[in-house]
């Protein structure tokens, strides 16, 4: 059998290259730092000694212009962040805290089809082309789609329609300094695009005939142009070559990016790692989907969104169950205990599912109103904390605490029947699905220690309750 000789670089000479071109979306996760910042108080008597009084002082501190700008604004911290270090009683004026900072760590998921519409990121990785204008198209791979076969789409870029998309190697967020890992990115060039049309006409017409399509989607490839100016193209190196075409990616059959219509029903995909993804649809209601196993997913329920941008959560399924009556409702509340935001439910359902497969089940107790506020009727005492009136709008479920046969029970944490070990495993499920702002009594004593997110508060020693932190 003959070998075939490569020749080596022993020159070391840096070719110019396209080394791979995709179609993805941007993931943003919030990491922590070293770094820092001061913040001085102006004034005397900041009460900090209760809960209430912490919140309300990080609130101010949260909110407050200082010289490093407004933080919500630029979220290079979080309230819980400013809590966190309010460890005295009271703060006078001129003393000063330091304010934990988060940075944004950015990273790009090779996506293999979007809907008309969709916002995605173009990604170019090269090596040597530091500075150089990356020039692209998106172009139709077969024929009768929304454009004559092998022709550019028109997608907008920056706000303008455009059919020639471009960007330049190294200046994706150069200037944003709350960006992590920025260096990871000085050899791509990045380009955002909306993939539809400005003009209402032309809009439609790819709608159509998305809509006409056997399977309701169109395919499209990458051009890439990454030569200098004076078009030499025996400079850059591309690394896909189909077809003795040396500068298109995603062109292969089987491999064509896929253009669709937007979804009638957003969809939530829940991972078995706690992670949630999105798909937003055209209408108001959302379908969940629990992970079956790696890749596969199961739709579980589809619920519909109400004109305050709540879902009813139903009274029962597999694996939970509702305890207590329904609030009525007055006195500028709405009737209902049982609505949370979209997002809310899909955490949820996360947590019940892994509890079902233990087959146990988990009672639900107070949400929010059909409107959002605070659980409430005539006779019963309010239930503050679970409404707008403190931001936490559909965000927040009490629930009854497991017993030893794995099932919510009426009784005290403190009882015999109370299951240790059952219940830290919930609070644990929880706190991965997002659930992060959690309430019970006596955590330490009736738990053995303490657990991460989860709170030792009054007047829950009888249910427990996890709240959304997004």
């Amino acid at each position: 059998m003959a070998v075939t000789a490569k020749p080596r670089n022993t020159l070391n000479i840096k070719f110019k290259k396209v080394t791979t071109a995709y179609i993805a979306r941007k993931i943003v996760e919030d990491v922590e730092t070293s770094e820092t910042l001061d913040y001085t108080f102006g004034s005397n008597g900041n009460n900090t000694s209760n809960a209430k009084g912490k919140k309300k002082i990080a609130g101010i501190i949260f909110n407050k212009e200082t010289k490093n700008g407004h933080l919500n604004k630029t979220k290079r911290t979080t309230l819980e962040k400013v809590e966190s270090v309010l460890i005295k009683a009271v703060y006078n004026k001129g003393e000063v805290i330091q304010i934990p900072l988060l940075k944004e760590k950015i990273s790009f998921k090779k996506i293999d089809s979007a809907s008309l519409g969709d916002d995605v990121y173009i990604v170019i990785e090269t090596e040597n082309l530091q500075g150089r204008e990356i020039k692209m198209n998106l172009k139709q791979a077969n024929a009768n789609g929304i454009e004559e076969q092998y022709k550019a789409i028109t997608v907008q870029q920056d706000g303008k329609e455009v059919l020639l998309i471009t960007a330049t190697v190294g200046d994706f967020e150069c200037n944003n300094t709350s960006i992590q890992n920025l260096n990871d990115f000085q050899n791509w060039a990045i380009a955002k695009v909306t993939l539809e049309p400005k003009d209402a006409t032309q809009k439609k017409a790819y709608l159509d005939t998305i809509n006409k399509a056997e399977n309701k989607k169109t395919n499209l490839y990458l051009a890439i142009d990454a030569e200098s100016k004076d078009n030499n193209w025996a400079e850059v190196l591309y690394d896909e070559v189909f077809n003795a075409t040396p500068n298109v990616w995603l062109k292969e059959e089987g491999k064509q990016f896929g253009l669709g219509c937007k979804k009638e029903n957003s969809e939530y995909y829940i991972y078995k790692s706690g992670k949630i993804d999105f798909v937003k649809g055209v209408n108001k209601k959302y379908e969940f989907f629990i992970e079956l196993k790696k890749g596969k997913f199961e739709l579980i329920k589809t619920l519909e969104e109400n004109s305050f941008g709540l879902v009813k959560f139903p009274s029962s399924g597999n694996g939970f169950n509702r305890y207590g009556t329904v609030d009525k409702g007055g006195k500028g509340h709405g009737a209902g205990d049982h609505y949370l935001l979209p997002r809310t439910a899909a955490s949820i359902y996360g947590v019940i599912n892994e509890i079902s497969l233990k087959g146990w089940e988990i009672h639900l107790g107070d949400m929010s109103s059909v409107d959002g506020k605070d659980p409430w009727q005539p006779g019963s005492k309010h239930h503050s904390g679970h409404g707008g009136k403190r931001g936490r709008k559909g965000l927040d479920i009490d629930f009854r605490y497991l017993n030893k046969q794995g099932k919510s029970f009426h009784g005290l944490n403190s009882s015999s029947n109370f299951d240790k070990e059952k219940n830290i495993f919930f609070f644990k499920t929880a706190y991965k699905y997002g659930f992060k702002k959690n309430y019970c009594t006596n955590v330490k004593k009736v738990l053995g220690k303490n657990l991460v997110g989860v709170k030792d508060i009054s007047y829950h020693e009888d249910h427990g309750h996890i709240g959304l932190v997004l």
